[in-house]
């Protein structure tokens, strides 16, 4: 109606009007061409915009900080509850509008000087060293993030503790369906990371090495008189090191599915090694290439497939990134629904990152 359209503008308005006048706000967007055949949501060539993401941070003590993130994305990214499987399904409808999603609501209470405790809606450890060691979410997500084997934030609560200079470890107990979706179940997601060595790859030299792990109970019937549960577990190895203008990095996981029907039960492998490579201060050749693959050679997993990236980065001016590229998908489900067997598509593409 008129008065909750109002309400909403109204809203947006004086969100973007405090945000814009006040310290510890910052933004980034991503805005794309591609000139490949189609994509997974069977879309043609074109211009788009993929991603904002607006942050606000604040200290209010020594021991205390909060960090506020809202995430401006496609409707088409939201799963849908489906009541009959229990499960989340994508969207079938192709929605190409708008909206907010609040990524992170993070309370930081420093403990100790080396021990932190995070509630809210929180940023998950899975997967963010990774990317910082990819460093280039504007051309493509991380290995897990792409695979949707992990979410990057969700509602719960977590404690990290830097035990040395080098080693650090962190545990979060949270909702398990990420921060796009609300908990619909009775279970919790326990997610673990063990890491030595330097956390930021993209802004200082060094190497690190780690582990994580996740597990997490789902309902499998959504008659509540019926007790079926599967377990999804998640484990993984990574590395990484940086100097002399490189940086490569590499990641192993392993996804589990444990399911009530032992038939529908499988494994799979995710695997990622990239690299970027400074040619001056303004220049730099990046190149990735993932593998997924089911374990399993049953009808139930059909969604194997690699990754290929290359591409240049051009930084003309501080706070804005070009990079021209080409990535090769191929999956056994085909991106043509009518085409039997292996699928690959190429798409040449021009990708624009702009922070402030």
């Amino acid at each position: 109606n008129i008065k909750e359209n109002l309400m909403k503008k109204l809203t947006i308005f004086l969100l973007f009007s405090t945000v814009l006048f006040c310290d510890g706000f910052s933004g980034v967007s991503y805005f794309e061409y591609h000139t490949g055949d189609v994509d997974e949501n069977y879309e043609t060539h074109g211009f788009k915009l993929s991603r904002v993401y607006l942050t606000y941070k604040k200290a209010v003590s020594d021991q205390l900080s909060f960090k506020f993130q809202v995430d401006v994305g496609k409707l088409d990214d939201i799963s849908v509850y489906n009541p009959v499987s229990g499960e989340w399904d994508a969207s079938s409808s192709n929605d190409d509008r708008w909206t907010v999603f609040l990524k992170k609501a993070q309370l930081d209470w420093k403990l100790k000087k080396d021990m932190k405790l995070s509630m809210g809606m929180i940023g998950l450890n899975m997967l963010n060293v990774q990317e910082k060691t990819w460093g280039h979410r504007f051309v493509e997500k991380s290995a897990l993030d792409l695979a949707k084997w992990s979410a990057t934030a969700d509602l719960g609560i977590g404690i990290s503790k830097q035990f040395t200079e080098d080693f650090s470890a962190s545990l979060l107990l949270t909702n398990g369906e990420g921060y796009k979706e609300s908990d619909n179940d009775n279970y919790e997601k326990i997610s673990l990371q063990l890491l030595y060595g330097e956390g930021r790859l993209d802004k200082n030299d060094g190497y690190n090495f780690g582990v994580v792990y996740s597990t997490l109970d789902q309902d499998e019937n959504s008659d509540p008189t019926i007790t079926e549960e599967n377990t999804d577990t998640v484990f993984g190895a990574f590395g990484g090191w940086a100097g002399n203008g490189l940086r490569i990095g590499f990641e192993y996981h392993t996804s589990d599915h444990d399911n009530f029907d032992s038939a529908s039960s499988y494994t799979g492998s995710l695997s990622s090694v990239y690299l970027t490579y400074a040619i001056n201060d303004n220049l730099s050749v990046i190149a990735r290439t993932d593998d997924r693959n089911p374990n399993d050679d049953s009808s139930v997993v059909t969604d194997d497939a690699s990754t290929e990236i290359f591409g240049l980065i051009w930084t003309p001016v501080e706070g804005l990134s070009v990079c021209p590229n080409v990535t090769k998908t191929t999956r056994w489900s085909p991106f043509n629904p009518n085409s039997v067997g292996d699928d690959s598509v190429s798409d040449v593409a021009l990708n624009f990152q702009f922070k402030f």
